[in-house]
C-alpha cells in the first residue's frame, strides 16, 4: 500500500480496500471531497472528526454488515476497518483488519507504514469496528 498523506488514514484505507481488496478502481480523491462537501472536514488539514462520520463516509461508498467477531468476519472475506492507539492527542488512527494468525493475533494492514503488522486484539481500541463486504 502506498504510504497515506497526512491525515488520511481513513480515506487511504478506503481506497486500499476498494482497490486491493475488492479489485474496483478508486481513487481517494473521490473520498476527500465527499467529506468536503459533507461534513466541511479538509480531509488533510483536520482528519476526520467523529467516528460516526467515518462509519457515513465509509457506509457510502461499501456494504457494510455487522460485527460479530474477527475470525467469523475474515473467514467471509470481508475487512474491518477499526482503530489503534495513536500518538496526536485525543485521537486514534484508523487501520484495516485483514486477518490473523493461529495464535489468534490479528493482521491489519496500516496506511500510515504502508504495509501490515500483527498484534494482539487487545491493542485495538476499537472505537468502531465497520464491517466491509464489498463495494457499492
Amino acid at each position: 500500500m502506498k504510504k497515506q498523506l497526512p491525515n488520511t488514514c481513513v480515506t487511504s484505507s478506503m481506497e486500499y480496500i476498494n482497490n486491493n481488496i475488492f479489485g474496483d478502481d478508486a481513487n481517494q480523491g473521490e473520498y476527500d471531497l465527499y467529506a468536503l462537501q459533507m461534513f466541511k472536514i479538509n480531509i488533510y488539514k483536520d482528519g476526520i472528526v467523529g467516528f460516526d462520520q467515518v462509519k457515513e463516509l465509509v457506509s457510502n461508498f461499501f456494504d457494510t454488515t455487522t460485527f460479530s467477531d474477527y475470525k467469523t468476519v475474515i473467514n467471509k472475506g470481508y475487512v474491518i476497518m477499526t482503530d489503534i492507539p495513536s500518538s496526536i492527542p485525543n485521537s486514534t488512527h484508523n487501520i484495516i483488519i485483514v486477518g490473523y494468525k493461529a495464535n489468534g493475533d490479528l493482521i491489519y494492514m496500516d496506511p500510515e507504514k504502508g504495509y501490515c503488522y500483527s498484534v494482539n486484539q487487545s491493542y485495538i481500541k476499537e472505537s468502531y469496528k465497520i464491517v466491509i463486504k464489498g463495494v457499492k
